[in-house]
């Protein structure tokens, strides 16, 4: 990692704290932002993963040797910036997805201080309209870290995007089971993965096609 990756994600990790963005009754009403509305209705933070679930990301990238990686969720870019590490190594790209405008200024002015922007494709619009307008090569990775009752709808988008072996991480999968279990019920529903929950940080669930 060189000194420019640390600082920025040294900022991020500070920021991440304190940082939070409380909606328009508009914004509250119109999209999730990643919220779960029943515990809070406006205000939204960073969330983003800790550092070992960062490093875990970089690790499985490039222990997969996946070169198409998709991000579900980017906030700040925290995250992105650990798949982007490994995706530097495989000689891949990560595409990402943010709605909140706050965040996607964060995100942008931190990809440009790490100097990634070339490995790194963010569109800025709903999750849903990424994946209805895919064009890019089967995904090799995809992590899931967004809003979390929709996760069903997204599998259903996902699996006929995914390659044969791809492999699929989910954040939350421990602290938000019982906001997961449906899409852990589709998952298993659908017989196509080997699924296992690391009780890693916040619970890390790992998909592998089989």
């Amino acid at each position: 990692m060189n000194d420019r990756m640390a600082t920025v994600l040294a900022d991020i990790e500070n920021l991440n704290s304190n940082w939070s963005c409380e909606l328009t009754d508009e914004q509250a009403k119109e999209h999730s932002f990643g919220r779960i509305r029943s515990l809070d209705e406006k205000v939204v933070k960073l969330w983003s993963v800790p550092r070992t679930t960062g490093q875990l990301l970089k690790s499985f990238v490039i222990a997969s040797g996946a070169k198409t990686i998709l991000e579900l969720g980017c906030s700040a870019g925290y995250s992105t910036l650990w798949l982007i590490q490994g995706a530097i190594v495989t000689g891949g790209h990560v595409y990402t997805t943010e709605i909140l405008p706050d965040k996607i200024a964060l995100a942008t002015k931190h990809f440009k201080a790490a100097e990634v922007e070339k490995y790194i494709t963010l569109y800025q619009q709903d999750i849903m309209q990424t994946l209805n307008q895919w064009q890019h090569s089967p995904i090799d990775l995809l992590f899931m870290d967004a809003d979390i009752p929709r996760y069903p709808d997204y599998f259903t988008k996902i699996e006929p995007l995914l390659n044969k072996k791809a492999l699929i991480m989910v954040d939350n999968a421990v602290t938000h089971k019982t906001y997961m279990q449906v899409f852990f019920d589709k998952v298993e529903a659908s017989n196509k993965f080997i699924m296992e929950i690391l009780p890693i940080d916040h619970g890390i669930a790992l998909l592998l096609k089989k």
